[in-house]
């Protein structure tokens, strides 16, 4: 049985969704703050370290950050110039052994502006030039079409389209991260659903998976619905929705250095 070639990064969640399938348009929304492009990044870390080569439509990081949270996500501690400098200098050497080596891994993290077209043709050229299989888009609701003048939802709507269809189109997954609506604030859990997605709901409908990321210590909440306390770091990915996989609640880990993890992570 052949394995797939490109798997969710968390564990918990590669029992549900054993990988992402040719085509398949993958929905990540979340509150700000939670950790979308933490996330979105642990995709293509995970994918980028095994070989499989990937790319990163970034529009709100610079490439250096990127690079930057990548490597504490390999090497599992923060990204400081001025602690690096105090380390023995073997420990040095290994970790600039481990950035020059990340620097050749197959992953590009580039910003090829908010215009939808300029996105896809990006996307397009990856997948000839570099054969990449998988991209990632963060975050829809930044994407705007050039010239359109209808209602802001409905334009969005077209954009859901265009993802979808470019990655039926190329034959690739495709995971586009977007933002949930404020009213999730006011819910005493701080849970959304896939309905939740801010100024459209096509990105739910046209999804072969919606996952909502959840971390409580973000909203400072402690106990969970049964009021058992919630592990320290503890967060989840909601499998919300799942064409061919059903739904579930994966259990993780999240930190500031290695974003959401588990124990059989890298």
């Amino acid at each position: 049985i052949q394995q797939p070639t490109v798997t969710p990064p968390i564990a918990s969640l590669r029992r549900l969704i054993r990988g992402y399938k040719p085509g398949d348009y993958i929905v990540v929304a979340a509150l700000s703050g939670v950790g979308k492009s933490f996330y979105a990044l642990n995709h293509i870390a995970h994918l980028a370290f095994n070989g499989t080569p990937c790319t990163y439509v970034n529009l709100e990081n610079i490439p250096k950050d990127v690079r930057q949270i990548v490597f504490q996500m390999w090497t599992g501690r923060e990204y400081s110039l001025e602690e690096n400098a105090r380390l023995p200098i073997a420990e040095m050497a290994a970790l600039k052994d481990k950035w020059e080596a990340m620097k050749k891994m197959p992953f590009r993290s580039v910003n090829p502006g908010r215009s939808l077209p300029a996105i896809l043709s990006f996307i397009r050229q990856e997948r000839q030039e570099r054969g990449i299989q998988f991209a990632v888009v963060d975050y829809a609701q930044l994407i705007s079409i050039p010239g359109y003048k209808g209602p802001r939802n409905y334009e969005l709507a077209e954009v859901s389209a265009a993802l979808r269809c470019l990655a039926l189109e190329l034959g690739i997954p495709i995971m586009v991260m977007a933002q949930m609506k404020q009213e999730v604030w006011l819910r005493p859990d701080k849970r959304g659903s896939m309905y939740d997605i801010r100024d459209c709901a096509n990105f739910a409908q046209d999804a072969t998976h919606v996952q909502l990321l959840y971390r409580p210590s973000y909203f400072k909440i402690e106990n969970d619905e049964n009021g058992q306390p919630y592990p320290p770091g503890y967060a989840d990915v909601h499998n919300a929705k799942g064409r061919s996989t059903g739904t579930a609640i994966a259990a993780c880990s999240f930190s500031h250095v290695k974003g959401f993890y588990d124990d059989d992570g890298f």
